[in-house]
């Protein structure tokens, strides 16, 4: 009996030892039984090197034992060395993300806002076992932020919880913070970003359209609506809605932006006089005036800028390059200010007019330019020439030079009093010359998107917001002609294997040769 338990013991325990960590590798989940499992190898394995204790004592004597032992020191020096070095790694990981758009990076944005939270967040990810994409969205939040947590429940064991935030289909996330809490479905980072400002978030952020003057429409899901700027609008936390100033009579008391986008027609005086003792109060408007339509000019004039009656014209290199129409500009120049700062690419206006700084500016405003075209580009004041041949050339004393400013911002500051303890308010204002770039043809449309949406936030004094956003994934499959296809399968299938064959005929004939 007992040289049986010699032979068996060891055998037994160094196969128990293995079978637990192959396992769960297998099943990728670590369980209670695989510590005991070890636990009993480990026991066995101690019991067979006690039973074989003279044989063992034999062995290590040899002259083959000590070159092992040796080996074995040398072995483990090495992997404590590797592990030290994965200690580090794990510590202080640092990824590098080579895709052109940084698709496997957070944003500015988002890094801003999980940066700047006050209050620890759980997160708790509703699945079976968690996808490789979320687990490694969420360890992306970790690295940018101390104040998230997440753990991966199963929603079949743990009923309670799923039943108590409302979860209902796997790969759900839920953020908690404090007694509230949000659901995410189908997470990515824009939809997990906005979470984290609803919840987040102490007061209600109300953004209204005026309409009524033949505005654009956030209802609208054709080219020229704006359904597409109303839903990324909602992911930065904000309530939108329509409102008709005459039917309200007057600008509602929970606005915390005012936007006329594409007005037709000019507000009636009174519609005006609403939107003067809005800002008065520390409103913010922005205003997207197209050519040849309305201007708001009475209004803004008292903020110290003029809409111009032209039409910016471009016909730079780089937008012969791109195919774009002389009539729509690009823009790659952005003034240094918090709304534009950090972009380093184009937006595009189409159809867009020039905008006037009037000097000297009022009493109590500061005017800062946001948008300015190519030098190349010029305002074009003759419209008729445009519209009998659908061409123009720069005419010197009665056109603008490029660059020309399409987009101003503007603080203001009102005093309640003429004393000098008078209560001070801070308003804002936002004029850009043109309302299509915001619509959904060209929402998209590299830089166009984070402008409006800067603007709103800049407005509404949510400067945390101000940045470049996530982009979504471009499909840039590469396309192999059937040629290409079969130059591909030879060289990978036929010529690749072949070369080490012959290298080594050839290597075999030379030895051959030398004998």
């Amino acid at each position: 009996m007992l040289d049986y338990l010699k032979r068996t013991c060891p055998w037994v325990g160094l196969a128990l030892v293995v079978a637990a960590p192959v396992h769960y590798s297998v099943v990728g989940e670590w369980f209670p039984f695989h510590l005991y499992v070890l636990i009993a190898g480990g026991v066995l394995l101690l019991a067979g090197a006690v039973l074989n204790q003279a044989e063992l004592v034999h062995a290590l004597r040899t002259r083959k034992a000590l070159h092992g032992g040796n080996f074995l020191i040398s072995v483990a020096v090495l992997l404590a060395v590797l592990g030290l070095i994965n200690v580090l790694v794990v510590r202080h990981n640092q990824r590098l993300d080579t895709t052109p758009d940084k698709l496997y990076s957070l944003s500015d944005q988002t890094r801003k806002i999980v940066g700047g939270l006050k209050s620890p967040i759980q997160a708790y990810v509703f699945a079976d076992r968690a996808s490789e994409p979320v687990t490694d969205l969420l360890k992306e939040y970790q690295s940018a932020t101390d104040k998230l947590r997440w753990q991966v429940l199963d929603p079949d064991r743990n009923l309670d919880k799923a039943q108590k935030y409302g979860v209902r289909s796997y790969n759900t996330i839920v953020l908690e913070s404090g007694d509230r809490f949000e659901l995410v479905e189908a997470a990515d980072e824009a939809k997990l970003t906005s979470a984290i400002l609803k919840l987040t978030q102490k007061r209600t952020r109300k953004v209204y359209f005026v309409e009524g003057h033949g505005e654009k429409s956030i209802t609208d899901a054709q080219e020229r609506g704006y359904t597409i700027l109303t839903e990324a609008l909602k992911k930065d936390g904000y309530e939108i809605a329509a409102v008709n100033l005459v039917q309200k009579q007057g600008v509602p008391d929970d606005c915390t932006v005012l936007v006329v986008a594409g007005a037709q027609k000019e507000p009636f005086p009174q519609e005006l006089d609403w939107i003067r003792n809005y800002t008065r109060k520390g409103g913010a408007l922005l205003v997207l005036t197209d050519p040849m339509a309305a201007t708001l000019e009475p209004l803004v004039a008292e903020w110290g800028i003029r809409p111009r009656n032209d039409l910016v014209l471009d016909t730079s290199n780089i937008n012969r390059l791109l195919g774009s129409s002389p009539g729509v500009p690009l823009v790659t120049r952005y003034p240094d200010h918090a709304i534009t700062r950090g972009m380093r690419g184009m937006s595009v206006f189409p159809l867009v007019r020039s905008l006037e700084e009037i000097a000297p500016a009022p009493a109590g405003v500061t005017v800062q330019r946001l948008l300015e075209t190519d030098p190349e580009s010029w305002a074009e004041t003759d419209f008729s020439a445009l519209d009998k041949t659908g061409q123009a050339e720069f005419t010197e004393g009665q056109d603008t030079r490029g660059p020309v400013t399409i987009g101003l911002a503007a603080e203001r500051e009102f005093k309640s009093g003429d004393g000098p303890d008078a209560a001070k308010t801070a308003a804002r204002l936002v004029v850009i010359g043109d309302s299509e770039f915001a619509a959904n043809a060209y929402f998209g449309a590299q830089f166009n998107g984070d402008i409006f949406l800067n603007c709103v936030n800049w407005l509404a004094v949510d400067e945390n917001l101000i940045s470049i956003r996530p982009k979504n994934p471009a499909d840039k499959r590469v396309m192999l002609t059937a040629a290409h296809e079969k130059l591909m399968f030879y060289f990978s299938v036929v010529l690749l294997p072949l070369i080490p064959l012959v290298i080594g005929v050839v290597v075999r004939v030379i030895r051959r040769r030398k004998r």
